[in-house]
């Protein structure tokens, strides 16, 4: 596993029982669809309420929804006419080169109803704690009767509670000694002094740092160092060419 820095946000603060918090999921999507008289559509849903899936590296993000074409739903989705659609995700200040590749969403009527298996795939990017897909889809009908134009698929990252990883905050993270669990994988992120897989193996090290930092050369400043697992040992610091 690996501990992705683009899509990790701190763990949140949840006071109920474990089993509540194991049942809130990561994620909060929003599905809108913008027709082409002007009006749009929303429908909001927790990653709790839906299959959720989560890469190992990329920051992968898989939706399966299942939702009408009614007024209680999402109207007119009979009409778009391509199973399979391509979305771009954009950020502010980011160059389109560098927006996230691979984002798709398709669309599959169960038998002759109003109901629809949505699935919405998408890499995230960070360090945007909220991503937006933009979807364009090729509709038939009337523009004037809920004929769909676009549709945005909204994610909010919200992370899991303490001690919880994964697409719906059910998997347990192995992480210990004060590491950092990813919200995706639980990849371990070590404290200092740490390492290995789950963070179980004592790492010697000594690190030196300057405070303040960064330092100028008119003003004073304290050079620390810190011992990390070492025990009761003498730590000889030598400047230059000191012997």
């Amino acid at each position: 596993r690996i501990y992705n820095d683009t899509c990790s946000v701190p763990p949140r603060n949840v006071s109920s029982t474990g089993l509540q918090q194991r049942s809130a999921g990561p994620f909060q999507l929003a599905v809108t669809v913008r027709y082409y008289n002007g009006e749009e559509r929303n429908i909001t849903i927790s990653s709790d309420d839906t299959t959720t899936d989560v890469d190992n590296r990329q920051c992968h993000l898989e939706f399966n929804i299942t939702t009408t074409a009614d007024s209680n739903g999402l109207p007119g989705l009979e009409k778009i006419q391509n199973k399979i659609n391509s979305c771009v995700i954009k950020f502010p200040g980011v160059e389109e080169a560098l927006y996230a590749p691979n984002n798709v969403f398709s669309l599959n009527q169960v038998g002759g109803s109003t109901t629809f298996n949505l699935q919405f795939s998408g890499n995230y990017k960070g360090p945007h704690k909220r991503n937006t897909w933009d979807c364009l889809v090729s509709a038939s009908g009337d523009v004037n009767d809920f004929r769909p134009q676009r549709m945005f698929f909204q994610v909010d990252y919200k992370g899991c509670p303490v001690g919880f990883y994964g697409g719906n905050c059910t998997r347990n993270c192995a992480c210990q000694n004060g590491a950092m669990c990813h919200s995706f994988n639980g990849a371990c992120q070590c404290a200092i002094g740490w390492t290995g897989p789950a963070c179980d193996i004592v790492d010697r090290r000594v690190t030196v740092r300057i405070e303040p930092d960064p330092v100028y050369l008119t003003e004073d400043a304290m050079v620390i160092c810190d011992v990390v697992n070492l025990g009761k040992r003498t730590v000889t610091w030598r400047f230059g060419t000191e012997a």
